[in-house]
């Protein structure tokens, strides 16, 4: 319980954060981790299901090419993203280069997946509650991650782009970057010990 209480503070937090910010950091649609729990049973049993809260702020419309996309979701099981509920129209792609709006600049681990969801319905207007989105992952360790979204004006219909944070899972570091520090380990003492010893007491 305070767990989920720590979380939904963080992410409520983020948000009145973006809020409060310039025209040029609004989130116009919000991604709000909602909950992360271990999965007991079935083929991903052992993994851990997220699942986010997704609303669309303000006077803007989400129209057919809308999208918003979760930077960085680290140790994601391919195949696994989808929308659990609310919104039908949505469609997802996977890339450790997502989708970022025109006029927004994010830094992003390029080894790392990257979930758009694009939306391909009928226009929706004002504050919507686009529904739950779930992902799964290998790892249960959540870490500040960032979000970007494009939606469109109400009146004119241009385009509008916000960034946001949520919660995202850790990326757990590659054999090969673990295996290159073992090596360099052993390296790296023997250059501490010969720097402490060069000290005068």
């Amino acid at each position: 319980m305070a767990r989920r209480l720590t979380r939904w503070l963080l992410s409520t937090a983020a948000i009145a954060l973006i809020a409060c910010g310039s025209t040029a950091s609004r989130a116009d649609i919000a991604v709000t981790l909602d909950s992360e729990s271990q999965i007991t049973s079935g083929p991903l049993a052992g993994n851990y299901l997220y699942t986010y809260n997704v609303i669309a702020t303000g006077t803007d419309q989400v129209q057919s090419g809308d999208f918003f996309t979760i930077y960085d979701f680290g140790d994601y099981v391919n195949g696994t993203a989808k929308v659990s509920d609310t919104t039908a129209g949505f469609t997802l792609s996977s890339s450790p280069v997502g989708a970022t709006p025109t006029g927004t600049t994010l830094t992003e681990n390029s080894d790392v997946a990257n979930l758009t969801f694009t939306y391909l319905g009928p226009t929706l207007n004002g504050l919507y509650n686009l529904g739950r989105f779930t992902a799964v992952s290998t790892n249960g360790t959540t870490i500040a991650g960032q979000t970007a979204s494009q939606s469109s004006d109400y009146v004119s219909g241009a385009k509008q782009f916000g960034i946001g944070s949520t919660l995202v899972p850790l990326a757990a570091p590659e054999p090969s970057t673990l295996v290159l520090a073992a090596l360099a380990a052993p390296f790296a003492w023997r250059h501490f010990k010969r720097r402490r010893q060069a000290i005068p007491a």
